[in-house]
């Protein structure tokens, strides 16, 4: 036996209350059924995905409109709160990273290196000219080699806490350092081996081409004269303006620290009326350091400058790379919403189409 097309289809479908029609499978009218069906069905598959594309593309523009108005969640935006310049959690442990990773064995590196006469890469010879700890600092001055040997055993015998040992060696470096009371000695021994060689040794003529760039950069000088034409004493250019004590006069020359050193050497011995040694040259640190006009930091304090210099940039390229992640993360959740309203509105719009489509469809049959 055969069934009527409206009778298998209630198999697939469901219950009908249209009443089965029993024909003949080969006449004419199933034929024109099927060709029915066929297309009927094709009606309802394109309806149903017509309806669920609308309803997508129409769930996605609701969402759209209103995810302006839709609060972002807040473990969303806690997880990625770091805001490094006030969050002192934050800095805290990108600080001890950055020590432990850069900043430590780059100082440890610089210390040990000069001490052992070796080559420094151009990160560790910045980090050293910035302490005043350059090779021909450790080569001329013993108290740069006491602040080398210092920085090694604060690192052998402390925790790698980057703010511990620096504090350390900001309190315990001073009294080495270029400017202090150390250098005097040093540089008067010096002088006076100068003095009595001459200037024209190769090592005189390198130390003093050294002591000239680096502990007199951009400083001059001038002999003072009382007003019995005697030489008395050196001036610097930070006090030129100085009020000198009545019939004081300056010299019309202005030297560099190696012309100073010249025009001493040439002097003495020749001018009876000149009445300064090398030795005096041996203050000049300290003079500079206790100018007024002085803006020397000790070598402890710049170490720190340094680190927090170098630091900075890394908390800025944190903060941004922090603000992409969490700029991401907002992104994703709003397509995230996006999809999902979307796939509400295709969902109830492919439903309500498959219905529709379904219900013309039944209805066409009965009338037929």
């Amino acid at each position: 036996m055969s069934y009527s097309i409206p009778s298998v289809f209630n198999k697939v479908v469901g219950n009908t209350t249209v009443e089965p029609v029993a024909r003949q499978a080969n006449t004419p009218v199933i034929t024109q059924k099927k060709d029915s069906f066929e297309k009927n069905n094709y009606k309802t598959v394109v309806a149903t995905s017509a309806g669920a594309l609308g309803g997508g593309i129409a769930g996605a523009i609701y969402a759209k409109m209103t995810e302006m108005r839709r609060s972002i969640p807040r473990a969303v935006l806690e997880k990625f709160d770091k805001d490094f310049s006030k969050n002192r959690l934050a800095r805290a442990e990108l600080e001890e990273q950055f020590w432990k990773d850069n900043f430590g064995p780059l100082l440890k590196s610089m210390a040990d290196k000069l001490l052992s006469n070796e080559e420094l890469t151009p990160e560790e010879l910045k980090l050293a000219k910035n302490l005043d700890l350059e090779p021909n600092m450790l080569r001329f001055f013993d108290n740069a080699k006491e602040r080398a040997k210092m920085l090694t055993e604060l690192f052998k015998n402390n925790s790698d806490i980057g703010r511990g040992i620096m504090g350390l060696y900001t309190m315990a470096a001073s009294m080495y350092d270029k400017y202090s009371s150390t250098s005097q000695p040093i540089l008067s021994e010096r002088l006076s081996s100068i003095q009595k060689n001459g200037i024209h040794y190769l090592d005189n003529q390198e130390f003093l081409d050294y002591v000239s760039s680096e502990f007199f950069k951009d400083i001059t000088f001038k002999i003072k004269y009382d007003k019995e034409g005697l030489a008395k004493g050196i001036v610097t250019s930070l006090d030129f303006k100085k009020i000198l004590p009545e019939g004081d006069v300056l010299s019309d020359a202005t030297y560099t620290f190696k012309e100073l050193v010249d025009e001493i050497i040439s002097q003495n011995g020749v001018n009876p009326r000149f009445k300064i040694g090398l030795y005096c040259l041996s203050f000049l640190p300290l003079n500079i350091l206790g100018s007024e006009n002085n803006n020397i930091p000790s070598s402890g304090n710049r170490l720190n400058r340094y680190f927090d210099e170098l630091l900075s940039l890394v908390l800025d390229k944190a903060k941004t790379a922090n603000e992409e992640l969490k700029n991401g993360a907002i992104k994703a959740y709003k397509n995230k919403q996006i999809l999902k309203y979307a796939g509400i509105g295709a969902l109830f719009a492919g439903i309500l189409a498959t219905c529709s489509s379904l219900i013309y469809k039944k209805v066409k049959e009965k009338k037929s």
